[in-house]
């Protein structure tokens, strides 16, 4: 499942540099991206990729194969103060030639993903910037593996949090606690949660963000650090109002 994923970023001069995460997936045939809005808003539309496989360097023999971004697909209930914060994204005709050693999720149906309820395990991967950058430094052509994160599922009040880079309807997050040590999470953003059950690994998430949160344990103060995910239903929310979309 981790071959899906995708760093999202710019390539100038052959060079790559990375903004956030993403992971592909197939739909009724046709494949697409998702990502975060919030990811595709502060990097900018132009020049905005979508890097399959990633290798530690800017510059691999050969060169990037890339996945230009181009139509924005939101959820169907998104205003513009109060959003789900994903995007599924096109991308470019030109760049779909050669897709046969790239993985996609394939999401047709609900049994192709996992709902999360509290106290589940689940499993964060995407490629926070702090974690990309210095491996693109490296100028080495093995691949770049993803940042990975394990938590517990807890509904943690609002009021416990004291940052957040998530935008939109915090009534829909989840938050999976991880110790609070953990490296930098910007540009984990738009990379996918999964959920193992009975040997089954499927997704259930999207990452939003990350928050820094208080808690209180045994009548003593404990610091963690959050990840905010929305559930997987919001991509098929969109995918199924985009699919209808096209057949009406």
């Amino acid at each position: 499942m981790e071959q899906c994923l995708v760093l999202i970023g710019s390539v100038k001069n052959n060079e790559a540099s990375s903004f956030g995460s993403g992971f592909l997936i197939s739909f009724k045939s046709n494949l697409f991206i998702v990502t975060c809005k919030h990811v595709i808003y502060e990097a900018g539309l132009e020049n905005l990729f979508a890097i399959p496989n990633p290798k530690m360097t800017k510059s691999p023999i050969g060169g990037y194969k890339i996945l230009p971004i181009s139509k924005l697909h939101f959820h169907p209930d998104d205003t513009i103060n109060n959003t789900y914060d994903i995007v599924v994204c096109e991308f470019k005709e030109s760049s779909i030639d050669d897709l046969k050693q790239i993985s996609f999720l394939e999401v047709e149906n609900t049994s192709n993903y996992s709902n999360p309820i509290v106290n589940d395990v689940i499993k964060a991967f995407g490629f926070p910037i702090e974690y990309a950058e210095p491996l693109f430094a490296n100028n080495r052509e093995d691949k770049m593996p993803p940042y990975k994160i394990q938590g517990t599922i807890q509904d943690i009040p609002i009021s416990g949090l004291s940052q957040t880079g998530f935008i939109g309807k915090l009534n829909e997050g989840f938050f999976a606690w991880t110790p609070r040590n953990t490296q930098e999470l910007k540009g984990l953003s738009g990379g996918l949660i999964t959920i193992s059950k009975n040997s089954n690994t499927k997704p259930c998430g999207v990452i939003l963000g990350s928050a820094d949160i208080n808690i209180c344990i045994n009548s003593q103060n404990v610091d963690f650090k959050g990840i905010i995910f929305a559930k997987f239903d919001r991509v098929l929310d969109i995918l199924k109002s985009f699919h209808y979309e096209q057949s009406s």
